[in-house]
């Protein structure tokens, strides 16, 4: 795990695409706090993120590593404008 680069921040945040294939579809992952695990539905890169004004956020899982554990996606995808999918 690593903290995310200003590029890569920028490309999930605010261009709303993985910072590894630029796809735009993510799927949730385990939750806590204020942070969800979100991974990407084409190659497989997961993230850890938090709200769009709070800094930080991590890569947790580099493409090469293959897709996340079963059971870890939701199949809807999510909206990166809204990763908590309007729960409060």
């Amino acid at each position: 795990m690593r903290e995310l680069t200003p590029q890569e921040r920028e490309a999930l945040y605010i261009k709303h695409e993985c910072p590894f294939c630029q796809s735009k579809k993510f799927d949730y992952g385990p939750e806590g706090g204020l942070s969800r695990n979100i991974f990407c539905t084409k190659c497989g890169a997961g993230y850890n993120v938090y709200p769009a004004e709070l800094p930080g956020g991590q890569v947790i899982r580099h493409p090469k590593e293959g897709a996340p554990k079963e059971g870890w996606g939701s199949p809807q995808g999510i909206d990166l404008n809204d990763p908590y999918g309007g729960e409060d």
